[in-house]
């Protein structure tokens, strides 16, 4: 064949005349397997053009909630409308910071009891107010659904004594009991988070003594072998004195752009409930990684930690490695012109024909996913640069003894990252 890639004797130009990404050609050739370096160019990509991308972004955006039309409600009374909901983000990624939250509740409370009415009538199981209108009344603090503190708590040094040594005893019914409102999220005030945050390290505890009326009570202790001081607020539900907040929140949406868990528990929201105490932080996802942190929340204040860097676990790395060599395997024993999410691949020639059976990718060089270096650049998507390049060889099915063949580069490989599987894709 000559070096322009036309055969003798065939009275017209032969096949391979677009150059790869290596200069190099397609070639065709007898029963001897032509020498490296004279391919004639046939198949490969046209000049210029970009090798596949490695990631292509997430799909366009929903309609927002809230925008649908609802039939109007009978006119009873008047009906709240529907909350116009912001843009919902993208699938596959996890809300950005602020967005989509569970609403925080104030974490000071101010408690009062009502006063001023002389009598009451029912009447048809409704209760009326009878005698002179109070047109102030105090504010009132409902005691539906709490426990009774197991301890006497008379005055308010009483309470935030109890509450401290019950943490530090491990025992959060008592905690809970001494609550003037009882928290919505309970998932980790329990005392098997407790055995593991706070039972045992929080001791030390000095709470001087406080007589009469106070609505806060200053204490100190050791959380962890740290000194803390802090001050409870506090208030007196018929003639007891119980807590204003028994648990601070934490808003773990700031700390990592991926699902956490606190002291091996994965809370139900971003904001969670938890008492005082010392809490190791991990991924729910078992192929991310965040570091060693263990979060100390030193009394009832609300929390927002510092943020932390999201990357591969060991795990994940042996896991993208694994999933590697397994595409790679299949990819090379394709009978395939363009196999799928192999990264190379050649384009059929118009009036060729090749005998797909005999249609073989071997490896010429690189492919060492082991020492790859991935790295996460998205929550669910990891990469790394790898060289590798293959060869490629089938035989013509019209022409007898004339073979084709071309040596394909690839630049690295991409990894998708689900909650118990990886799969890669070559570039």
């Amino acid at each position: 064949m000559s070096n322009n890639g036309s055969f003798p004797g065939n009275g017209g130009p032969g096949f391979g005349n677009q150059q790869g990404p290596q200069g190099g050609s397609w070639q065709s050739g007898g029963q001897q397997y032509p020498p490296a370096g004279q391919q004639a160019g046939w198949g490969q990509q046209n000049p210029g053009q970009q090798p596949p991308p490695a990631w292509s972004g997430a799909p366009g955006q929903p309609t927002p909630y809230g925008q649908q039309q609802y039939p109007t409600q009978p006119q009873y009374a008047a009906q709240p409308q529907y909350g116009q909901g912001g843009p919902q983000q993208p699938w596959g990624y996890p809300p950005a910071q602020g967005q989509n939250q569970s609403p925080k509740k104030s974490n000071k409370a101010v408690l009062g009891v009502v006063g001023g009415v002389v009598g009451v009538a029912l009447i048809g199981g409704t209760v009326y107010a009878l005698g002179r209108p109070n047109p102030a009344p105090a504010p009132t603090v409902s005691t539906s659904g709490l426990s009774t503190p197991t301890v006497a708590t008379a005055k308010a040094s009483d309470v935030v004594s109890a509450y401290l040594r019950a943490l530090g005893s491990g025992d959060s019914a008592t905690a809970l009991s001494l609550a003037a409102t009882a928290p919505t999220d309970t998932t980790l005030l329990t005392d098997a988070v407790l055995a593991k945050t706070t039972a045992g390290k929080l001791t030390d505890i000095s709470v001087p003594d406080v007589a009469g009326q106070a609505t806060s009570v200053t204490a100190t202790y050791s959380l962890n072998g740290k000194p803390v001081t802090a001050t409870f607020a506090v208030t007196n539900v018929g003639g007891q004195y119980r807590m204003a907040q028994v648990a601070a929140e934490v808003e773990l949406a700031a700390m990592a752009d991926v699902p956490l868990k606190l002291a091996g528990v994965r809370p139900t929201g971003d904001v969670v409930s938890v008492f005082p105490g010392v809490y190791p932080v991990t991924p729910v996802n078992k192929y991310y990684s965040i570091g060693t942190v263990n979060m100390a929340v030193s009394d009832t204040e609300d929390v927002t930690p510092d943020s932390r860097t999201v990357g591969l676990s060991s795990a994940g790395k042996s896991a993208i490695v694994k999933a590697a060599n397994a595409k790679w395997k299949a990819c090379l024993k394709s009978h395939s012109l363009r196999p799928s999410g192999c990264g190379f691949g050649v384009r059929s020639r118009s009036g060729v024909k090749l005998i797909t059976s005999s249609i073989k990718w071997t490896k010429k060089s690189g492919a060492k996913w082991s020492s790859a270096k991935f790295k996460l650049v998205a929550p669910g998507l990891a990469e790394a640069k790898s060289a590798a390049t293959v060869h490629f060889y089938a035989r013509d099915a019209r022409v007898s003894g004339r073979y084709w063949f071309k040596d394909v580069k690839l630049q690295g490989v991409s990894a998708l990252i689900g909650s118990s599987k990886v799969s890669v894709t070559f570039y």
